[in-house]
């Protein structure tokens, strides 16, 4: 997203290695990171010896933001050969500000800061203080920055939480001060801006999912080293570059919370999060079709129940592959037996459809599965004979949304039933990513706040 609000400047633009060929034009950035090129022209997509240029690349020199490379463009309109007045429209999908980089110089990056939709609420780590003196009528407010915190990702990136602060100005009768909390990926390294973005979003939907609402990501920065600026040797430092792209989760104005209303606040991780940390990532290294089946429910609140229970009951199927994933019903090799046995004695034309059978038979059962994993909960959700009914509800429901068979009809949970149903399921996600990152079962069944109980057990609700 585009920290400056939207934008619409002109300014002249050319295919990196044909600045001689510029074309006038109007660049043209919406807060959500939407961003759109109109040229008087078109880029010409070959050169003299006939070869065919690429135009994924565009620099331009905009006013007042100076140089800017966009990436990743491709044409939406483009003039017919008769048209009197040319003119094409382009749609990029990222812009560096601040450089414009040829095909042959461009750079990977050490540095990827951005700011987090109520990241200073989740934190909760001020240096304001107040007091009263004797005098009556008498404050005084003290200001110290919070030092920064830094922690070592398994990625071999360094995550830094920022502390700044902004005195917006004084007036006769106000002064104030404001705290700023953003966070920084660092490497000593320099690596693709892909990896950067990639680390972003994994911790964006930790911090999604820690606060309990989809939450954005807004005001992106890359640095590079050897990219400075400054007068002199000692004053020189990297050149802070902005970078736009569409960030998930956008709105024009992020919703305020109040950490009350989070899943857990940093504090109750702040002893050992850099194990948090490194376990959700971990945990994203090994199931991340799991969580983009939980993330983009929770992103989209008003699909339809029938598709979100069945993304969640993927999820948490693949939850268990992904996590259990040397479990089997039999041991593999008294399996392997067992199937030789089987083929051995059948019919010559019954064999390729016994392989196929095999082929997944030790596999455990998707009710296996869902036991497996909320039977070390069932305090929480209620009890065994709660947990066996969910089971039963979610098994025969996916059986049915899946197949449409008709003999499950009068079986599957449709509805409010099956809407409730699903906030049951959802909360259980929550209970086993809680889990995996480190809370304990104890933790997790003494920090439950109602509206999450209250969501947890929505399956037994009755129209």
């Amino acid at each position: 997203m585009f920290k400056n609000g939207a934008i619409k400047k002109t300014g002249f633009f050319w295919l990196p290695g044909q600045s001689q060929e510029q074309l006038p034009g109007t660049l043209t950035i919406e807060p959500s990171g939407h961003i759109e090129l109109e040229v008087m022209g078109l880029f010409e997509n070959t050169t003299a010896d006939g070869s065919v240029t690429d135009e994924s690349q565009i620099n331009g020199e905009i006013k007042d933001l100076g140089y800017v490379t966009l990436e990743q463009c491709f044409y939406i309109y483009k003039p017919t050969p008769f048209a009197k007045i040319k003119h094409s429209v382009i749609v990029v999908n990222q812009a560096v500000i601040g450089a414009a980089f040829g095909k042959e110089d461009y750079f990977d990056y050490h540095s990827f800061s951005f700011s987090v939709d109520n990241l200073a609420e989740w934190v909760r780590i001020s240096g304001l203080s107040t007091s009263d003196l004797d005098k009556p009528h008498s404050h005084r407010i003290d200001f110290e920055l919070p030092s920064n915190i830094e922690y070592m990702l398994s990625n071999d990136m360094k995550l830094t939480i920022n502390f700044g602060y902004k005195i917006p100005g004084r007036t006769v009768n106000t002064a104030s001060i404001e705290q700023t909390t953003s966070l920084k990926l660092s490497s000593e390294i320099a690596r693709p801006l892909a990896d950067f973005k990639q680390c972003a979003y994994y911790l964006n939907n930790l911090l999604s999912f820690a606060m309990d609402t989809p939450i954005a990501m807004r005001d992106f920065v890359i640095e590079h080293n050897e990219i400075v600026t400054g007068r002199d040797e000692k004053s020189q430092r990297p050149l802070q570059l902005q970078l736009v792209y569409p960030s998930t989760n956008y709105t024009d104005e992020p919703t305020k919370l109040h950490w009350q209303q989070m899943l857990f606040p940093f504090s109750s991780i702040q002893s050992d999060a850099e194990g948090f940390l490194n376990r959700w990532l971990h945990l994203y290294e090994i199931a991340e079709p799991a969580l983009s089946l939980f993330f983009s429910i929770t992103r989209e609140p008003n699909v339809f129940s029938e598709s979100k229970f069945l993304s969640l009951a993927q999820s948490l199927e693949t939850l268990h592959r992904r996590t259990n994933s040397k479990e089997t019903l039999m041991d593999p090799k008294a399996y392997e037996i067992f199937g030789e046995r089987i083929l051995a004695g059948a019919p010559e034309d019954a064999k390729e459809w016994l392989e196929s059978k095999l082929r997944f038979g030790n596999e455990p059962t998707f009710k296996k599965r869902l036991t497996c994993l909320l039977y070390p909960f069932r305090k929480i959700i209620g009890g065994s004979k709660v947990v066996k009914r969910i089971i039963y509800n979610i098994i025969t429901s996916r059986n049915y949304y899946t197949h449409y068979d008709v003999s499950l009809e009068d079986k599957a949970l449709k509805g409010f039933a099956l809407m409730n149903l699903t906030y049951t399921m959802e909360a259980i996600c929550k209970l086993l990513y809680l889990n995996h990152i480190g809370f304990t079962i104890s933790q997790i069944e003494n920090s439950l706040s109602y509206a999450f109980i209250q969501a947890l057990h929505a399956e037994r609700r009755r129209p």
